[in-house]
């Protein structure tokens, strides 16, 4: 995010449109969810697979909690199981609360399946976890993949079923399916690169989510200093962190990924909540979150997100920096870290903190 870019948006938020903000809040189509793929054919699927089931039996994909996929599995045999997985691949490996097993081997089934040369190109699926092959050395495995529109995409790092602690990672801006499953990542660094580089800090304890269950903005534009990508995300972070298993849980946020996650931590159980380059969490302090997690932030000393104002007015805007005294986050040191998105680079005082807090070794931070 450019200075000047941002200094140009404090404008817009200060004396533009008044009447643009009401619609973009609450009346623009980005803050709704979009349907779960593939939901249409998704009863009829089941009760063909299933047919001891009544219709009534099967979980809407579109509200459905998590405990009641898995319940819902629970009824099924292996032989259903599989079944599903060939026959409604997009939505088992999108519906949280589905076995792992399930939701692995319908997005590795899809990856490859992929009509497009770009998709195909990018995302070659990867069987087993870290496993290198010739298409692609992609650390991790698919636990969701949606490619309408930008495209959404869960990927893990580690053993989501055995880790002692779990990072989930939510990245902010520009970040799209392609760009974020492109390995080699290129001249960017990467939330996926961020996720193998902070696994190997901590461990075989931990599992790390590369989670971009949204429609980020695209540029740094009126989107992101709107609120409407977040409150459409907002729900669908709250039910995956619901669907994780009872571990140490920390929420790791970048960007406007930290809107989302400030929007969507009310009722979800997590007990870390770290704010990195944040350009506010549309809240004021940290109490105006509704969670009992400790909050954490940082931000590097040139990040241009610091002239990001902190107002938020009629829609626009994300309120008070985390990182300022009033909101009452745990500030912690980034040390030679820089910019906007280095906060994992290896060897620096952030990534040690990050690490530390995600294994639940509060009092080792290095606090500002």
């Amino acid at each position: 995010m450019k200075a000047s870019l941002v200094l140009l948006l404090s404008g817009l938020i200060l004396v533009g449109s008044i009447a643009a903000t009401g619609w973009w809040a609450t009346g623009n189509p980005s803050s709704r969810p979009p349907a779960p793929l593939g939901a249409e054919a998704w009863t009829s699927v089941v009760t063909t697979v299933a047919p001891e089931l009544a219709r009534a039996d099967v979980p809407d994909p579109a509200t459905a909690s998590p405990s009641e996929v898995a319940a819902f599995a629970d009824r099924l045999t292996p032989r259903q199981r599989d079944d599903l997985v060939r026959l409604a691949p997009a939505t088992v490996g999108n519906l949280d609360g589905l076995p792992l097993t399930m939701r692995y081997a319908a997005n590795e089934s899809m990856v490859t399946e992929a009509p497009t040369p770009v998709v195909e190109q990018v995302l070659a699926v990867n069987a087993v976890a870290g496993l290198r092959t010739a298409e692609s050395t992609r650390p991790g495995r698919t636990l969701a993949y949606d490619p309408r529109g930008d495209g959404r995409v869960v990927q893990v790092v580690g053993d989501l079923e055995r880790a002692k602690h779990i990072a989930v990672l939510v990245p902010g801006s520009s970040w799209r399916l392609d760009n974020v499953l492109r390995w080699p990542s290129g001249h960017r660094t990467s939330p996926l690169v961020n996720a193998t580089v902070l696994q190997r800090a901590l461990g075989d304890d931990a599992a790390i989510v590369v989670w971009l269950g949204y429609d980020a903005p695209e540029r740094v534009d009126l989107a992101a200093v709107g609120s409407a990508r977040a409150i459409a995300g907002a729900g669908a972070l709250r039910r995956f962190l619901n669907s994780l298993p009872a571990v140490h849980v920390s929420l790791l946020c970048h960007s406007y990924g930290t809107v989302v996650c400030g929007r969507a931590l009310p009722g979800a159980p997590v007990d870390e909540v770290v704010a990195l380059g944040s350009p506010g969490m549309d809240v004021a302090t940290v109490s105006d979150l509704r969670t009992t997690a400790r909050v954490w932030a940082a931000r590097t000393a040139d990040d241009p997100i610091r002239v990001t104002p902190a107002v938020r007015v009629l829609g626009l805007g994300h309120g008070t920096s985390p990182v300022d005294p009033k909101f009452g986050a745990r500030v912690f040191r980034t040390g030679t870290a820089t910019g906007h998105d280095q906060y994992y680079a290896e060897g620096t005082e952030s990534l040690a903190n990050i690490a530390r807090i995600v294994l639940g070794h509060a009092a080792e931070v290095t606090l500002r």
